[in-house]
């Protein structure tokens, strides 16, 4: 059975460098501060409207929701 994610903790990806692309699941309401600082390779991230609370990132290109 799959457990159902609803928050990213805080610095939950730190320093991840293999990370290349992120889809954050509809189920995700909230992301934790610095979820995904320093990863280094990380282009692109998808956040769906489920998600509440704002991202802060670096990153070269993301999807974010009208709603934030």
């Amino acid at each position: 059975m799959m457990d159902i994610i609803s928050h990213i903790d805080d610095y939950a990806f730190y320093q991840r460098a293999d990370l290349k692309h992120v889809f954050i699941p509809l189920t995700v309401k909230s992301i934790g501060g610095s979820a995904f600082s320093e990863c280094t390779n990380l282009e692109s991230i998808v956040i769906p409207d489920s998600v509440e609370t704002p991202l802060s990132s670096s990153l070269t290109a993301f999807t974010i929701s009208d709603s934030l």
